[in-house]
């Protein structure tokens, strides 16, 4: 990003301390933090493509082809940054910079700034697409008239930045080459402070509509009231685009009045790449909905579960004391106990019960997977599960027989034998009322 191209002054320049070439003040950290944010949105914007290539997010569009330009943009706007770090210096004090190195400096500010005004201002109008998109035929004519303008502003607005930084100095090349002490040309340069500052506030005016128009729409949206608040909630991260904005405009302004060109414009570096990158994230982060549903919804969940069933398996509950400090117990005779919460089986209340029910004795499992109760054990229903299937079995070994047909009692089979003394009424041949 530059600075004034006016020439520092002997003055500040005799100011300025003994350069130090060799172990100088320095900041490395823009390197790492351009790098990472370059990843994320290289896997944000490839995983957007690759969805709209395969269908599952929808078809590919134009608003998928601006994008590519956009991110090409943002990868040559990271490698300027690494490279003007590493080797040519943006990382110290200008006084400590080799004047070997200070037009190439000034040269890859030149191209930083060109293409971040052309991957922002593409990232816009394929946002501003993906929006017309979206609501083509379902809006009002004045939606789709301000997306129609947001996107014609956005180009004008970069193609009139574009060739304000080609033809701010005449020749072109007088942006960098002015700083080279033994370059004579005569040429001539715009004031850049002013052009900076405009630059900037136009670019978050641009941001902010981004932002604030998708909101408009889909506030008129027929869904319930939570579906459109989610829905402004995910347009809203473009405020965070906004703010990044607002700080690169302002280092922007501050860089140039500074005469430390480099110390100044290294802040300038990081909000740039900030506003840059987390502009191309939100753009493609609406696909990532489907991404995150198709393919990684069922690991998440399974690892929620198995974690959430490791924490119930090693917690000893209240219920689980209850079920396995149960006394057996049968139900002629037994005596009653009443089992504290902390699993010590002292008879608090005793009492004796003599019921007319058999005793309930312990389980087995038949073929039909229902617990079959074997007399002459004693059986404790612990569960809710173990007295229904004991209730089923029970009432069905309890059920009177029907004549003429056999029946089984205690799994033993046996027949019925008529009685000849004294049949029964309704089947005797000579009965008559």
């Amino acid at each position: 990003m530059p600075g004034n191209l006016e020439g520092i002054p002997p003055e500040v320049r005799a100011s300025w301390p003994k350069p130090n070439y060799i172990n100088p003040v320095t900041r490395r950290w823009l390197i790492p933090f351009v790098i990472v944010l370059q990843v994320l949105s290289t896997l944000v914007v490839g995983t957007r493509l690759y969805l709209r290539a395969r269908k599952q997010a929808g078809s590919l569009g134009l608003d998928d082809a601006v994008l590519v330009p956009a991110w090409m943009g943002a990868t040559v706007f990271t490698t300027i940054a690494v490279i003007s770090t590493i080797h040519w210096g943006s990382d110290r004090h200008m006084w400590d910079v080799n004047p070997d190195h200070v037009v190439r400096l000034i040269m890859g500010a030149w191209i930083g700034e060109f293409t971040f005004t052309f991957s922002t201002a593409c990232t816009k109008i394929s946002v501003l697409m993906f929006y017309r998109r979206m609501v083509a035929g379902t809006f009002s004519k004045r939606w789709k008239y301000a997306t129609i303008a947001a996107i014609t502003f956005t180009i004008c607005y970069m193609i009139a930045f574009c060739l304000v930084l080609i033809f701010n100095c005449n020749p072109t090349d007088a942006y960098w080459k002015a700083w080279d002490p033994t370059w004579t040309t005569n040429y001539h340069c715009a004031d850049t402070i002013t052009l900076n500052a405009l630059s900037g506030i136009i670019s978050v005016f641009s941001d902010l509509y981004c932002v604030l128009l998708p909101m408009g729409m889909t506030w008129h949206f027929e869904a319930p009231i939570g579906q459109k608040l989610a829905l402004n909630a995910v347009f809203s991260l473009g405020l965070l685009v906004v703010a990044a904005g607002s700080a690169r405009t302002y280092y922007l302004w501050a860089l140039g009045r500074s005469y430390d060109t480099t110390w100044a414009g290294y802040v300038v570096y990081i909000f740039a790449a900030l506003e840059m990158q987390l502009a191309l994230i939100c753009a493609a982060a609406p696909s990532l909905r489907v991404f995150f549903r198709k393919y990684l919804s069922s690991p998440i969940s399974r690892a929620i579960k198995t974690g959430r069933s490791n924490t119930s398996s090693g917690r000893v509950t209240r219920n689980d004391s209850k079920q396995s400090d149960v006394i057996p117990l049968s139900s002629r005779s037994r005596d009653s106990y009443i089992i504290s919460d902390y699993g010590d089986k002292t008879p608090i209340i005793k009492h004796t019960i003599k019921p007319d029910l058999d005793p309930v004795d312990e389980v087995d499992s038949d073929r039909e997977g229902l617990p079959r109760v074997v007399h002459g054990n004693a059986f404790a229903i612990k569960t809710p599960e173990d007295f229904e299937a004991y209730a089923l079995r029970n009432l069905e070994e309890c059920r009177p027989a029907t004549r003429q047909t056999m029946s089984k009692l205690n799994d033993e089979p046996y027949e019925m034998e008529p009685n000849l003394q004294h049949p029964a009424p309704d089947f005797h041949p000579d009965f008559k009322e």
